[in-house]
């Protein structure tokens, strides 16, 4: 998969940009600019500047990054348009900071692409700044969702477009694949007996995570002894309530929060895993369970938006309804007391994520936009 005879100048603009110092925050973005340049397209990145340890410039993960305040984005933007003369201005997650981007876009005829993952068209309580969004949005050249989901609420929010594309996700795949359990459990310290149970993401109340501590507890009800261990990664603003509730449930030996965990660790987590768990009460098209699949997990969650159109329901694992503890303990416990089902879902997982969003898909599909907008 190489582009690189195009000689494509695609200059990408995100407000969700990570930085050196914020590895967390908007990763997926950064790791589609590093996707671009391993495809051999020439990319940039214009990103915001958030803290006072984020540079100007910066060369990151052999992407390059320029960075500029919200307050001087235009003219910044301007200043790198007429040095870089891209041919494709790709923007990530339309909003108020890469407006400026589709206005001047228009204005020096550069053809413009936006990827729109979920909240950017979620409602909005001032119609002022709903209208300009819409207006926004029609600006760009074409549309691409991330899932199907995302696509009926881009059209529901107004954007009556029938080019709106689905372009799904995709996962690191030279970090996230199938390793041996037993290897990462050691590197980990985990017991090799004990049937581990993995979330990853943050600890916010779109992800439901409350929903499956409670699931855990419904679980060691059902099944004193069950031999089980909640490995709940990330971080957030919900930390302290459900470590409270881990505590009012007594299930503080069944239960651990790692903190957020780099990603050269990260993959070690899902090699640890017997079950992925993904209780969010809202999602447009979730990174972590794309990367549960590649690395060959079984998988449950929460039968809503863009979930159901990467878990296949009793196929690469099982889908529970949202806010529904008992679903979920239920669900666990299916897999857990299967070992044949749990093994058939893993490979069904690993082997449906690289039929349908796989990082070859997803170049394809970006470069048959590009290519077809700059008419190179």
């Amino acid at each position: 998969m190489e582009f690189s005879h195009l000689n494509l100048r695609i200059c990408l603009i995100s407000s969700w940009y990570p930085s050196k110092h914020r590895t967390v925050s908007g990763i997926f973005v950064h790791e589609f600019a590093k996707r671009l340049k391993k495809a051999g397209f020439n990319v940039i990145v214009i990103a915001v500047k958030k803290t006072r340890f984020d540079e100007n410039f910066e060369n990151f993960d052999g992407v390059t990054v320029f960075r500029t305040s919200v307050y001087f984005a235009l003219p910044f933007m301007f200043q790198i348009f007429l040095r870089v003369r891209p041919h494709i201005i790709h923007i990530h997650a339309p909003n108020f900071f890469s407006s400026f981007g589709i206005v001047l876009g228009k204005l020096l005829r550069i053809p413009i692409v936006a990827t729109v993952h979920r909240v950017e068209v979620m409602p909005l309580r001032s119609k002022i700044l709903s209208v300009l969004r819409r207006i926004i949005l029609y600006l760009c050249d074409e549309i691409v969702a991330v899932s199907n989901a995302t696509k009926q609420l881009i059209l529901k929010y107004g954007i009556n477009r029938g080019d709106v594309r689905v372009i799904y996700n995709a996962a690191d795949e030279a970090v996230f694949k199938p390793r041996p359990k037993e290897i990462a459990r050691q590197k980990l310290n985990l017991l090799q007996r004990k049937k581990i149970l993995l979330y990853v993401g943050a600890l916010i109340p779109r992800k439901g995570c409350e929903y499956l501590i409670n699931a855990t507890y419904l679980m060691l009800k059902k099944r004193e002894k069950a031999n089980i261990q909640l490995i709940m990664t990330g971080d957030g603003p919900q930390k302290g309530r459900l470590t409270s509730l881990v505590t009012k449930l007594k299930v503080e030996d069944y239960v651990t929060f790692t903190g957020k965990i780099p990603k050269n660790l990260l993959y070690l987590y899902y090699d640890s895993a017997d079950i992925f768990l993904l209780p969010s009460v809202s999602e447009g098209h979730s990174m972590v369970l794309l990367e549960a699949m590649a690395s060959g997990l079984p998988i449950i969650a929460t039968n809503i938006g863009g979930n159901r159109e990467t878990v296949i329901n009793g196929v690469n694992g099982l889908l529970v309804p949202p806010r529904d503890s008992d679903a979920l303990a239920q669900s666990v416990l299916k897999l857990l007391d299967d070992e044949k089902l749990r093994t058939r879902f893993a490979k069904n997982s690993l082997k449906y994520y690289h039929k349908n969003f796989s990082e070859k898909t997803q170049m394809i599909s970006y470069y048959l936009i590009y290519k077809r907008l700059s008419r190179i």
